[in-house]
């Protein structure tokens, strides 16, 4: 039997190799505790039998949490802005409830949890499953866990949810309405009659408009995230139709 060193604390110690650095080339190890001899021999065969099957990971302490905000950080850096502060919000918001546990100890059950919590609300479940797999599925490539716990989580049934067109008789009672300002009247009548987005009509400046040709050069967008404005790349410019 191996010796091993014993700590002030009276637990044993053993270092095990798992790898190399891929900066260095050097080796990397693991230090791994037990009370007794026959705990730390059980864990360090545990630990190469993993290594034997190409499955071994290790979470290097990471928390669901922590590791959220790490791959936001370093996976999502150039993502649209509008896209990075959703992915922000999801985890620092709904993702809390599992937020403090271990990386290497989160089970299917506790993701399932966490997606149940925002009850009705399917858009924001949809959401957390999506920006948990990624992170689990870059958790593997990073060696940190396994395997994805999240693949087979269901999400709830999707509500039916109805949307239609404004008919004419509602078009008409917003055209009649006398509370709009000269500029907000401008506004809501751009967004019913031509067509375009919000963050479209809310990013045009008067170059964009062209009275002789009645067209609208829709060429930029703005969005909004913790309540401040940002330029958004518009993805299809073109143009919109001005009508009498």
């Amino acid at each position: 039997m191996a010796r091993y060193a014993r700590r002030k604390d009276g637990r044993y110690q053993a270092n095990i190799v798992v790898g190399l650095e891929p900066q260095t080339g050097k080796y990397k190890y693991r230090t791994i505790y037990a009370d007794t001899i026959a705990e730390l021999e059980r864990k360090k065969a545990e630990i190469k039998a993993d290594l034997s099957r190409g499955v071994y990971s290790d979470d290097e302490g990471y928390t669901v949490m922590e590791w959220g905000r790490q791959w936001l950080k370093i996976y999502k850096s150039s993502v649209e802005k509008s896209t990075y502060l959703g992915y922000e919000n999801t985890i620092n918001k709904h993702m809390a409830i599992i937020g403090d546990i271990r990386l290497k100890d989160l089970k299917k059950t506790d993701i399932q949890m966490a997606i149940n919590a925002p009850n009705g609300h399917y858009e924001s479940q949809h959401r957390l499953r999506l920006t948990i797999n990624q992170m689990l599925e870059c958790a593997i490539d990073d060696g940190l866990v396994s395997k994805n716990v999240c693949r087979r989580v269901e999400l709830p049934h999707r509500p039916r949810s109805e949307k239609r067109a404004l008919t004419n008789l509602e078009k008409k009672a917003i055209e009649r309405c006398t509370e709009f300002t000269p500029k907000e009247k401008l506004f809501v009548y751009l967004l019913l009659y031509t067509g375009m987005r919000r963050g479209e009509v809310l990013a045009l400046t008067q170059n964009d408009i062209d009275l002789k040709r009645d067209l609208i050069d829709v060429n930029k967008a703005v969005g909004y995230g913790k309540n401040q404005a940002y330029p958004k790349q518009q993805q299809t410019p073109g143009t919109a139709p001005l009508t009498s």
